[in-house]
Formats: structure tokens, sequence, C-alpha cells
């Protein structure tokens, strides 16, 4: 399966390398300085431990995954997986429209919502309605993936990769592609509660360590911020289970649990923050705050969080 990675960051290079390291037509696309210094001497993942190094399975190291910045020279491809910052989507479907076709499956492993509709309208309005639904794919990545520098990421822990179609066309050469590199993956036949249950972990963790500045582990061990923690999630889980949508009774819990398993990690909002990047927060909290007011549900820790967030932001864009 010919493949391309839309948005080379630290999970889109991770993959990239590992499919490619299994033998698989891999190209990834990315930011100049990355994709120079790994078509220079290959992309180094760098690994934490004896443990981790044996799960990873890699035989030589850099890894020479062939890379670009535009996409024109790639040509079509099987399989789009579209690894971009969540409010990137559109645009970089735009940009690199020349490796998507009318027979091109398109995968999004991203944060938050509304990656479902935007992939949609896209195809759409390229091709027609038909190859819109049939080759929309969702996903999730709970891998621990920290980009370091341009052509070195850290491989921080285990995780899995969960791939659904949202018109229930078969995605099983999609896992098996993932599952030939070593990698854990499966197949969901709810793909939107996949989504959701990441969505509201994310709702739990992202701001409120941002905010306060934090390694997800402090979230635990502080009783102030685990009550934020499971107050933000209950939010989100009242959201969810009014609009029918399935996430476990116990994602709280869930959420307290994934805090504590990557205690360690800065998440991916602090960085945005510390870098003076954009944050993703309107694609998580936000996604929340809007469903809630049309529902008439009050949900006032996501909103604060929110705006806090938002105020942080604007100091440095």
């Amino acid at each position: 399966m010919r493949t391309a990675i839309i948005g080379a960051g630290a999970i889109g290079s991770f993959l990239g390398a590992l499919l490619y390291n299994s033998g698989y037509d891999v190209r990834l696309i990315g930011r100049e300085a990355h994709v120079n210094k790994i078509n220079e001497r290959g992309l180094i993942i760098q690994q934490g431990s004896a443990k981790q190094q044996g799960y990873l399975k890699i035989s030589q190291m850099p890894i020479k995954v062939p890379s670009s910045v535009q996409s024109d020279s790639i040509g079509s491809v099987d399989l789009a997986i579209v690894a971009t910052k969540a409010y990137s989507t559109h645009g970089a479907l735009s940009e690199h429209e020349s490796v998507i076709s009318r027979d091109t499956k398109v995968l999004t492993l991203q944060n938050g919502l509304g990656q479902k509709e935007i992939v949609e309208h896209y195809l759409e309005a390229r091709f027609n309605s038909s190859i819109a639904q049939e080759n929309n794919y969702g996903g999730i990545s709970s891998y621990g993936i920290a980009f370091i520098e341009p052509g070195t990421i850290r491989y921080n822990g285990e995780g899995k990769v969960v791939v659904g179609s949202y018109s229930g066309e078969d995605c099983s050469d999609i896992v098996a592609m993932f599952q030939k590199a070593d990698l854990m993956a499966e197949a969901s036949e709810d793909i939107i509660g996949a989504i959701w249950t990441k969505l509201l972990v994310n709702v739990g963790i992202s701001a409120l360590a941002t905010y306060h500045s934090v390694c997800n582990g402090e979230l635990v061990t502080r009783e102030d911020l685990k009550k934020d923690l499971l107050g933000l999630v209950a939010e989100g889980y009242k959201v969810a289970m009014s609009l029918g949508i399935n996430v476990p009774d116990d994602i709280g819990t869930i959420a307290l649990e994934v805090a504590e398993a990557t205690a360690n990690n800065t998440n991916s909002m602090l960085q945005d923050i510390q870098r003076e990047r954009k944050t993703e927060i309107d694609e998580i909290n936000l996604q929340i705050i809007i469903r809630a007011d049309q529902l008439g549900i009050p949900i006032p820790l996501n909103q604060k969080y929110y705006n806090l967030i938002k105020e942080i932001e604007k100091k440095h864009l």
C-alpha cells in the first residue's frame, strides 16, 4: 500500500518510519528543517528503555525514509494519513491534493473533533459524495511520541492505533499494514465513539496541565488538579451521553490512568505554548462547549480552562 504521511511531525514521522522500515512505500511530507535532516542522515528515534527498544524492533537507525516539503513529485497514493495539527487539516489537504486521487483512502490521526466533516467536504468538492463517504477514515493513536529537534523524535511509551471507517468500509488492510510494522493496531466498528473517548481524555488532561504548566503525573498526585480533571471529563461525558455517543462509563478513571501512565510527559498543548504556537484548544475543549451550549448543558470548568488557555495564546500569537 503506497502511503503518504501529510504532516510529518512527531507521530507522523514515527508511524512513517516504522512502516518504511517494514518494507512499505512511504513518503513523509513535513516542515523543511525536519525534512532536510531526515534526507541528510535519516530519522533518529530516541528510546528511553531496553523494553521500549526491544518492543520497537528497529534493526537500523537512523531510518532514511524518503521525505519532502512539497508533494508534487510524489504522485497519487493508496493511503493518505493526515497527522497535522487538527486546525491545519483543510489547508494540508488542499496544499497536497496531488497525492489524493479518487481511489485514495484518507485517514486522519489527530486530536479533537471535526476531521470527519472536513475530509468529507473536501472529497465531495473534488470528486463526489460517494467517494467522500467511502474513502473517509478516522483513527486515534495513543503512542507517546515527542518531537525533540529536526530529524529527531523520542518514543516515550507503548500505545495503540485504532482505525475505522465512518461508512462501514473494511479497514483490515490498513490495520494489517500497521501490525506488520510491529505497531499495536486494531479496527473499530465505532470509530466515532473511540475518537470521543480520546477527546474526553484530552479534555481532562491537556488544558489543565497546560495552564498549570505541569507534566501529566501531577494531575494525579495533586488533589486540586485531580478534582478538576475529573470535573472536566464529567462535563464532557454528559455532553457525549446527551448526543448518544458511546464512551465508557468510567472515562474519568481512564483519564487518570492515562495521566499516570504518561506521568513524565509534557502534553502537546503545553509544548505548543512553550514554543509560542497556536494550540488545539478550539478542536478539543471548544468542541465540547459548542455542543453543550446547543444542548443547554452547563459546563463551567471547560469554559474556564478554555478562556484561560485562549488568554495565554493571545500573548504570543
